[in-house]
């Protein structure tokens, strides 16, 4: 007999068994709050395009060296290649016999995805297929490594789990509430592998004799390898500050666990974990170490911060495309590039007045959701929102256009191609003399005898 059925029939429950019916109501609860709706969606999405950017600048410092580093016959020492392993065949591709020649085409497909996800793909599938390409680049210089790496290879096996697309989700089916669940908790789980490595840091300098001693920052200051000029002449002249950087950081190591899950003093301890991994970056010359630590304190970072910075970072222009509703083709062309912009950044008019450009387009100040009775310039044809110092016509107008497209693989060359027409002063002749090539031509398919008939 459970808690509840003593109390339907008058007698009060047992301690155990009260306490045991909260903890299941609580944990009810737990599970509801964890599957229910997509947790911090915009705090996901913003460590995403910062993570990625930092693989990305990781990689591109190492490319004018690509093949002292990367190329067979480097001074690099890696992990022989084996043939009877799945995980080498998967990760560690890039070291297989007949593939090491190859090593160009590993870094550029890690470059192409990266720069794919930071412009708006943003699948599951690309960041497991980011996971793939960069354990392969990883793999070709292991020496060159160094516990920065190893953590962004555990968050990006994580990150492969969770929804970045930033949208705020409400589970309607099991299979939402599965998807959501499993999102979820690739954010805890990249939340508790950051606490992990604080907690093992901290533990295991406590058990060295200098950090015991406070003497542990005064002797690595003294590498040159380590140490800025400057650092390793502070120390020296007054040993006390490396004293005090030395405890600083073990106390650090051991109050980031605990302190960072409290909303009062969550800000304090990751305002101190900057100033030391900036101290750590440009100090001793640990620089993608550096940035990689303060990158991971945005996982802690509340929902309202993260869409504060994300509403900053996104407060483009929208474009206010206006195109005639005669221009043959056109308009499905330039509807089609529409949805292919980011939400809210395109609105798009089809005007019936003949005289007005076949395509027009402006920039908005403001990127803002459009009211319904927004009201419109005489002729309708552009928006009146649209500032007039703003406005594009002809090839402009669609050059403007695709840069706001995410940047996907089929529309680079259309937008490159165009930039180059746009910059030889021929954009505006070609766009003008395509639209009678397309009339005619059509015009001819639709008095065709097979038309006819």
């Amino acid at each position: 007999m459970n808690a509840n059925d003593r109390l339907l029939e008058g007698r009060p429950p047992t301690p155990v068994g009260a306490h045991l019916g909260l903890a299941t109501e609580r944990l009810r609860r737990g599970l509801d709050w964890f599957t229910e709706a997509e947790r911090s969606p915009s705090t996901k999405r913003l460590f995403r395009n910062l993570f990625f950017a930092w693989l990305l600048l990781h990689t591109l410092l190492l490319l004018p060296f690509a093949r002292e580093i990367f190329a067979p016959d480097s001074l690099v020492i890696r992990e022989p290649f084996d043939a009877s392993s799945l995980v080498h065949w998967v990760f560690r591709l890039s070291l297989a016999p007949g593939f090491e020649g190859f090593y160009t085409v590993f870094v550029v497909v890690q470059v192409g995805l990266l720069c794919a996800a930071l412009t708006g793909v943003t699948s599951r599938l690309v960041t497991l297929l980011i996971y793939v390409a960069t354990l392969n680049v990883n793999a070709m210089a292991p020496s060159l490594l160094d516990g920065g790496n190893n953590l962004s290879e555990l968050l990006l096996l994580y990150l492969v789990l969770v929804d970045t697309s930033g949208h705020h989700r409400i589970a309607r089916t099991d299979w939402d509430r599965l998807r959501i669940a499993v999102s979820n908790a690739g954010l805890v789980l990249m939340r508790l592998q950051v606490v992990i490595v604080y907690l093992t840091a901290g533990m295991l300098k406590l058990n060295g004799e200098l950090w015991q001693r406070g003497m542990a920052l005064y002797y690595i200051l003294q590498a040159d390898a380590f140490s800025h000029p400057w650092m390793n002449e502070i120390v020296t002249r007054w040993p006390w500050v490396g004293m005090i950087g030395t405890y600083t950081t073990l106390a650090f190591q051991w109050l980031f666990p605990t302190m960072v899950w409290f909303r009062r003093t969550r800000p304090w301890i990751l305002t101190l974990g900057v100033m030391l991994h900036l101290g750590i970056a440009f100090g001793m010359g640990l620089l993608t170490f550096g940035l990689i630590m303060c990158l991971v304190y945005v996982l802690f970072l509340e929902e309202r911060t993260t869409a504060r910075v994300l509403a900053w970072l996104g407060a483009v222009p929208r474009l206010e495309v206006t195109v005639r509703g005669d221009a043959r083709r056109l308009p499905g062309l330039v509807a089609a590039l529409a949805r292919l912009a980011p939400a809210d950044s395109v609105r798009l008019t089809v005007t019936a007045d003949p005289q007005a450009p076949r395509l027009l387009v402006g920039e908005s100040p403001a990127l803002r959701r459009p009211s319904e009775d927004e009201p419109v310039a005489q002729g309708d044809a552009v928006p009146a929102s649209v500032s007039g110092e703003h406005r594009w016509c002809g090839a402009a107008a669609l050059l403007r256009l695709t840069a706001r497209c995410r940047w996907t693989w089929p529309f680079f060359p259309l937008h490159l191609s165009l930039a180059l027409v746009w910059y030889l002063g021929l954009g505006g002749r070609l766009f003008d003399l395509a639209f009678p090539i397309v009339a005619a031509v059509e015009d001819a398919r639709e008095h065709s005898p097979a038309a006819v008939r």
